[in-house]
Order: C-alpha cells, then structure tokens, then sequence
C-alpha cells in the first residue's frame, strides 16, 4: 500500500507544479502588457519584466520550470498578439530561457542571498551576450535584416544588460517575501 500512496503522492506534487508554472506563466504574459519604451533606443526595443514571475519558478521550483514558464508565455503570446509572425517571440525565448536557466542554476545551487545576487548578474550577462548571437545568426536574418556588429552593440547588448538589471533588482526584493508562497 505504500508504494501506491507514494506514488499519489508525487502525482499531487507534479500538478501542485504545473498549477503554479501556469499562474506564473498566466503572470508573465500579463505583464507583456506593460512595456516601457527607453529613450535612445529603437521603439520596438521596450522595457518589461515578463521574465520576473520565471525566474522566480526558476528560484523557487527549479530552472526546468522557468524555462516552461518562458515558454508557454511565448507560445501565449505568439498565439494571441504577435506582430512578428513568431520572430519575437522566438528572440525573447531565447534570451528570456538563457537569463533564467543560467541565474537558477545558480541559485539553485546554494540558496543564499549572496548566491542570488551572483546569479542574477551572471544571467544577466549570459543573456546580453546571447542575445548579441542570436540577433546576429539567427533573429535578424528571418528578419531578412542585416545584423552589423556596431548596431547590436550599440542597442541589443546594453538593452538586454538594463532589461536584465530590472528584472534581476525586481526579484531580489520581492523573491523572499514571495517565495513562501510558491514553496507551500
């Protein structure tokens, strides 16, 4: 009989997950919504922090469930309100999964707050320097754009280093008061 229960046990534990990846997904694609144009910056370049509620599942839950957080607010919004035919969403996807993945991993790792703090910066990093990549090999060529090195240092790199301070500023202050929630 033990075994049984058991394994009701991890089935309880499994949806408790994915109801939680879905409210937080369900939260990130709300806050899609509410995009902050940056002076300097080209307009379709806008300010938002729809990779707070995955980077913290990717805390809280782990980074496999940041990563689907990501992509079902992607799958979400290529659905319901893209203007790029997929493009963008693909492009935030991979810089969005590249932020979380590396900070919760890292987090993940040894949950301190000196250890999020390393983590935040370090996905910040990581995704400023793959979104320079991607942009260049992959985003502006379905574009049909060309991607010059000047351009995407100029306006991707640091774009992506401001988006990621924000988000990474945002979760450090509110991840503790919160993440009670997500662990009950």
């Amino acid at each position: 009989m033990n075994v049984g229960s058991n394994t009701m046990s991890k089935g309880k534990i499994k949806t408790n997950k994915m109801v939680k990846v879905s409210l937080l997904a369900a939260i990130s694609y709300i806050l899609t919504f509410i995009r902050i144009p940056l002076p300097l910056f080209p307009e379709y370049l806008k300010l938002d922090i729809a990779e707070l509620p995955a980077l913290i599942g990717g805390f809280s839950l782990g980074p496999v469930y940041g990563i689907m957080i990501v992509l079902i607010r992607n799958i979400v919004d290529f659905l319901t309100k893209t203007t790029t035919g997929g493009v963008g969403e693909l492009s935030n996807f991979i810089v969005g999964s590249s932020f979380v993945i590396t900070a919760s991993l890292i987090y993940n790792y040894n949950k301190t707050r000196k250890t999020a703090l390393i983590s935040v910066i370090c996905g910040t990093l990581v995704m400023s320097l793959l979104a320079l990549l991607s942009n260049k090999y992959i985003i502006f060529p379905l574009y049909g754009l060309p991607a010059d090195w000047g351009f995407l240092f100029t306006f991707i790199f640091p774009f992506n280093l401001i988006k990621g301070g924000v988000n990474s500023v945002v979760v450090l202050l509110i991840y503790k008061k919160i993440s009670s929630l997500l662990k009950n």
